[in-house]
């Protein structure tokens, strides 16, 4: 089996874990929900005009309420691959959203995490405000910085 098909699975199988805690998060905090979308095709529902370059790029959730919206990107690491290329994606689109004053979250975990990705995740933590795992989302951190964002 290739990379990016146990890449593609392992991704899907995080945002299969998470979507009912997405959902909850949404009726508890009064959001609108979108996933696996463009971000150039909701702009009018959310009132928010996104960089050009990510107009085309999909996100796995994305949370919105009065013109104020919060992208959740979520991953898993088995192991190998290009854990930095990944990590500098999100700190640039991190970069891109906070230009129209958009929040950024990601949540990554993984066997990965536990050997030598420490650099990676060192970056990504000196450069991205939120990065949480599951245990942190499951004990109610997410909740909390999506409380703190739009309430």
């Amino acid at each position: 089996m290739d990379i990016n098909a146990r890449k593609n699975r392992s991704g899907n199988a995080m945002e299969l874990i998470l979507a009912p805690l997405m959902e909850q998060t949404k009726i508890d905090l009064g959001l609108t929900l979108f996933t696996q979308k463009q971000f150039g095709t909701i702009e009018k529902e959310v009132g928010v005009s996104f960089p050009q370059l990510l107009k085309n790029k999909k996100f796995d959730f994305l949370f919105a309420k009065n013109s104020k919206t919060l992208n959740v990107e979520v991953n898993y690491f088995f192991g190998g691959g290009s854990k930095q290329e990944i990590i500098n994606s999100y700190i640039d689109r991190q970069n891109k959203l906070k230009s129209v004053g958009a929040e950024f979250i990601i949540i990554t975990d993984g066997q990965a995490w536990n050997g030598d990705m420490n650099n990676e995740l060192d970056s990504g933590f000196d450069s991205l405000d939120y990065v949480l795992n599951l245990s942190f989302v499951r004990r109610g951190f997410f909740k909390e910085i999506l409380k703190k964002y739009f309430i």
